[in-house]
């Protein structure tokens, strides 16, 4: 349990050190998780944020995100999604510009 908290520790600060820059890279186009996938990102975690940890950042707890990381080389994107859109998988929600941030910049 500690080992766990720990991790949801770690992911709030690292979303907390990113969301300056992730408000930024929204200004230029992002790519999509299908166009990460097919420019050859591989999937090296996905984290679920608890609903407490929801509440402390000020999200709505009924919908808890999922951090999806995902890395080429020396660059790493960052999707977050719903715990919901992520179960279902939806092309629409694959093919969204609007769910992931690279870092560097795309």
């Amino acid at each position: 349990m500690c080992r766990i908290s720990a991790i949801v520790l770690i992911t709030v600060a690292a979303l907390a050190t990113l969301a300056p820059r992730m408000a930024s890279a929204q200004q230029k186009p992002q790519p999509s998780f299908n166009e990460l996938i097919a420019a050859g990102y591989e999937i090296k975690n996905v984290a679920f944020v608890p609903e407490y940890a929801v509440k402390t950042m000020g999200g709505e707890p009924d919908h808890p995100p999922l951090i999806v990381t995902l890395q080429k080389g020396a660059s790493t994107a960052v999707c977050i999604y719903n715990a919901i859109t992520w179960s279902n998988q939806s092309r629409a929600s694959l093919e969204s510009t609007t769910q992931c941030s690279t870092y560097p910049p795309w």
